[in-house]
């Protein structure tokens, strides 16, 4: 059984700082452009096919996954600041291929390597108290897992015969 467990503040720093990612003849640089003295941020998506740009996606609120296993751009669409209505995930043509209504509060995103699936971790505040909600999608935006809303911090779920686990932290307050 294969185990993942995440980082935020890793893998913040790595999608932030790195800024770029690259999956054979295709890569993507990303450019984050905020307003002075303001949270109030865009990011924008180059996707290159050997060096040349092929496309740019703008309007972004990320964070920014580039998922090489699915050939696909991942955003996030951090609801934090703006009240963004939920994922989105492009093709290499810059197309979105689907989107995804947020739950509540996303507190986390991410990809598991090992099915090449899409993880959301929501905070929802039910009875006065936090509470996570968890929802896995595959590349084509099916979902392969949707947890209930509950306390846990440890999800199994099966995918295509392989069982999985997703680690996420305890339920915090939205914000």
């Amino acid at each position: 059984m294969f185990k993942i467990a995440m980082n935020k503040n890793i893998v913040l720093f790595t999608l932030i700082l790195a800024g770029s990612s690259q999956a054979g003849p295709y890569s993507t640089i990303e450019n984050l452009k905020c307003k002075p003295e303001s949270d109030v941020c865009e990011t924008r998506v180059k996707i290159l096919k050997e060096g040349v740009e092929v496309v740019e996606i703008s309007g972004l609120e990320g964070p920014i996954i580039h998922s090489s296993e699915n050939s696909q751009v991942l955003s996030c669409e951090s609801n934090a600041v703006f009240e963004t209505k939920g994922i989105k995930v492009f093709g290499y043509d810059g197309k979105e291929l689907f989107s995804y209504p947020h739950l509540g509060y996303q507190r986390e995103c991410g990809v598991l390597a090992e099915g090449a699936l899409y993880w959301f971790l929501y905070n929802i505040v039910e009875n006065d108290k936090p509470q996570n909600s968890v929802v896995v999608l595959n590349s084509k935006g099916e979902v392969v897992f949707r947890s209930g809303i509950t306390v846990l911090t440890d999800f199994g779920f099966s995918y295509n015969g392989v069982p999985l686990t997703l680690t996420v932290p305890a339920p915090d307050w939205p914000g």
